[in-house]
């Protein structure tokens, strides 16, 4: 199938058929690459598709192209705002089209981008500003447009999850299952990111499931697991990390230590890797919470701090705030301080202002360095020691480090 759409592109290309070309630049990322290349490549062929789009006349392919920027870039795990910012740039052109699907699936992706930002009505919430999550879903019921309600319960399904609202999850992925068994979306990226928030709500919904339920979910979780397998084999950029991270939450349920703390400690390397910063945030939530309920604070305070500062990263604010409010014991008053700063971006001026605890800074263009670089080499020595006292693996010690150093350089 890769060879083929391979061989479809440049056959265009070849007979300069303008008119097809955005669709074709359109199916061969939604439906093929990301099987076998990493995901981020979709998103070239989806920018050209939709200037293709434009310049031919082909107006509808050229707003769903849109929307897979910003779908696949929030699936990408990329930072929210340079999701916004980019998205942003098409309100306009996506609003005022004909097809109220495009418009809808362009609203539903901009309100996660802001729920995770706590910018919605509450937390955890993708309403306000005129938009409603009821009123969504009802549409898509009454439409029987089944592709629109998977994207819009996959919204939600990632937002409740991360939120910890696990019977929202349950309700959800019901409904969600039974729309992929009639190969809705087949071949998209969206099946295995709903694959992975399926087994992930199961995981987190056994320890409090009766024995019937129990067989229920870890059966589910086999074949979920199964698939997930043969996706990481074809492509591991994208899926093995997920993969990892279930297998974790799998043996964390039967209670193996020495196994789960591999798994997490394999996704986690996997996610931060391949550039999946929200996926590593997840791993490292996940595994600080085991080793908290081991007792091992130490542990758990070292990766709740890097579950914090991922989340962060990627933009997640209202999340990092979670987190800060649910643990505060594991996530130090100085790191609870340093996510207080604001960004200020103006794209007319090319100006960036940043103002943090005790200073402020404008970059118009240049890079400029403060006193706060100071404050960021003490921040780093004081991780890299902290990695040093908890980590015993040789060659794991020296990729943390190299991490933490890179990161912070």
């Amino acid at each position: 199938g890769y060879r083929f759409g391979l061989t479809a592109l440049k056959v265009n290309e070849k007979i300069a058929d303008k008119k097809n070309r955005c669709r074709v630049e359109f199916a061969f990322p939604m439906f093929i690459q990301h099987w076998k290349k990493h995901a981020k490549y979709d998103l070239d062929y989806f920018r050209n598709a939709y200037k293709s789009g434009i310049e031919n006349g082909d107006l509808i392919f050229s707003g769903h192209n849109v929307n897979l920027i910003g779908m696949t870039r929030i699936m990408l795990g990329d930072n929210i705002d340079d999701i916004l910012e980019e998205y942003g740039k098409y309100k306009d052109f996506q609003l005022g089209g004909k097809d109220p699907f495009i418009s809808r699936n362009y609203m539903e992706n901009m309100r996660m981008c802001l729920c995770l930002k706590g910018l919605t009505e509450s937390r955890g919430s993708l309403n306000g500003d005129g938009f409603n999550e009821e009123e969504q879903t009802e549409y898509y019921q009454s439409e029987n447009n089944m592709l629109g309600a998977l994207y819009s319960s996959l919204i939600r399904l990632r937002i409740n999850y991360l939120f910890g609202e696990l019977s929202k999850c349950r309700s959800l992925v019901s409904l969600m299952q039974k729309i992929v068994n009639k190969k809705t979306a087949l071949g998209n990226l969206h099946i295995p990111e709903f694959y992975l928030f399926h087994s992930l709500t199961l995981t987190a919904s056994c320890s409090d499931a009766g024995f019937f339920k129990k067989i229920l979910y870890k059966s589910r979780l086999y074949l979920n697991q199964f698939k997930m397998w043969m996706w990481a084999k074809s492509c591991p950029e994208n899926f093995q990390h997920k993969y990892d991270l279930v297998a974790a939450e799998i043996m964390s349920i039967k209670r193996n230590f020495q196994k789960t703390i591999n798994l997490y400690h394999k996704a986690i390397e996997g996610a931060w890797q391949n550039g999946y910063r929200h996926i590593e945030a997840m791993a490292s939530e996940r595994l600080s919470l085991f080793y908290l309920d081991y007792s091992c604070k130490d542990e758990a305070s070292f990766f709740m701090q890097r579950a914090h500062r991922c989340y962060l990263s990627w933009g997640a604010s209202d999340k990092a705030k979670e987190l800060e409010e649910k643990y505060p014991a594991l996530i130090p008053r100085e790191q609870r301080q340093q996510a207080t700063g604001t960004i200020t971006m103006s794209g007319s001026t090319g100006s960036i202002t940043v103002s943090g605890l005790s200073e402020s800074m404008t970059i118009s263009g240049t890079t400029e360095t403060t006193g706060g670089t100071k404050m960021l080499d003490l921040f780093t020595a004081m991780k890299v020691s902290q990695i040093i006292s908890s980590e015993i693996m040789l060659d794991r010690l020296l990729q943390m480090i190299m991490h933490e150093s890179i990161t912070n350089a």
